[in-house]
């Protein structure tokens, strides 16, 4: 009976012991975004991309056969939090970071994750995060002045600018969005007659300017609505960047954003996306933004990297990542191709789209600024 009981014991010992491992073998992503303050909108939507990829990695088997997790902590949009909530993040010792968005943000704590060694994507498309040359921090999508860079054919050859007035948020994403605008413009010719700085929760819009580009979603909104009221619409033509064709600003600026065109690094309407669209708006009954796109495809990035290196070793993601690109062919969980470069900036095809019945539509596909860095992809 004694001996019995002992083996009982160790069969049961030996149950626990399985449980234990399989529950260690995890993947633990770290999510620090904006789930309060005025980025809370972009920063739903980009949890629910995280979430969506995990999701999809975990039903086809995870990582290498590891399953993924993830925690979440919240910024409130200010760099201050961030930074503790990256500081919090690494303590719990994740494989790699998920955010945050807005680029104050990140640009203020990309110095802790980079000491902790955890590789660090981000939703910002400031150029200066690129310009810090931290191997540690990644993009989630082409920087502004890259992007910039893709529609400048556009704007001169087609649009065919030759007087530009712009408005920009005056915080870090949009200073750096009008000084990348203004240096590959001015030399082509073009001439800039407004140059407005706008405040977070501006409400009141004046001055006759003929583009509006670099303010956040709600800004956009009310800009566009009072060029309407005004009749500013009928005068000029609407041109912005990927905010002012943010889903959010389409639906709060109503019928007063129809006819606005600009850059979109992600949208709905890409071929591309389409299933992935079609999930989202069965699940949330809303359509998906350039946030929830990045997040889905940055996370499915970190997939596609580890399962290339068959390792977690930090280090070797690292070395990986830079200077390589990943082709749709070979991960077709990424979406679209794209390339990293050293400073962890990133190329990856963008559109022009315009807004007709306040939706989407695709005018241009922009190639990268490098094709030949995707001939590999072919």
């Amino acid at each position: 009976m004694k001996r019995n009981g002992l083996v009982s014991v160790l069969l049961a010992l030996g149950l626990f012991a399985c449980v234990g491992s399989e529950a260690l073998a995890q993947v633990s992503v770290a999510v620090p975004i904006e789930q309060s303050g005025a980025g809370a909108v972009v920063g739903l939507r980009w949890i629910r991309g995280v979430e969506m990829a995990v999701a999809d990695i975990n039903k086809a088997g995870g990582i290498q056969g590891k399953k993924v997790e993830t925690f979440t902590l919240d910024t409130k949009t200010e760099p201050p939090v961030a930074v503790a909530a990256i500081r919090k993040a690494v303590e719990s010792k994740p494989f790699v970071i998920m955010g945050p968005i807005y680029s104050g943000s990140a640009l203020a704590c990309m110095g802790v994750s980079r000491d902790a060694g955890i590789p660090h994507f981000v939703g910002s498309e400031s150029p200066n995060i690129g310009k810090q040359n931290n191997a540690n921090i990644f993009m989630t999508t082409n920087n502004s002045e890259n992007a910039t860079s893709m529609v400048v054919d556009w704007l001169t050859n087609v649009v065919k600018v030759k007087k530009m007035g712009i408005m920009y948020a005056n915080n870090d994403f949009g200073k750096a969005g009008r000084d990348a605008l203004m240096k590959l413009l001015q030399p082509k010719g073009v001439q800039f007659v407004a140059d407005i700085a706008a405040e977070q929760g501006q409400t009141s819009f004046s001055g006759e300017i003929s583009r509006i580009k670099y303010l956040n979603e709600e800004e956009s909104a009310r800009a566009l609505r009072q060029i309407k009221e005004e009749g500013l619409d009928k005068q000029m033509r609407l041109i912005g960047s990927t905010t002012l064709m943010n889903v959010d600003v389409i639906r709060l600026a109503k019928d007063a954003v129809n006819g606005v065109e600009g850059f979109i690094g992600e949208t709905y309407a890409a071929p591309a996306y389409k299933a992935l669209n079609d999930r989202y708006v069965a699940q949330f009954k809303e359509l998906p933004d350039h946030n929830f796109f990045k997040a889905y495809m940055g996370m499915m990035t970190v997939k596609a990297v580890v399962d290339e290196t068959k390792s977690f070793d930090q280090q070797k993601f690292r070395d990986k990542l830079h200077n390589n690109t990943l082709c749709v062919k070979d991960h077709p969980e990424i979406l679209m191709n794209v390339h990293y470069l050293e400073n962890g900036d990133l190329e990856r095809p963008g559109f022009v789209v315009k807004v007709v019945n306040q939706e989407h539509t695709i005018v241009n596909a922009l190639t990268p600024l490098h094709p030949e860095w995707f001939s590999k992809c072919k």
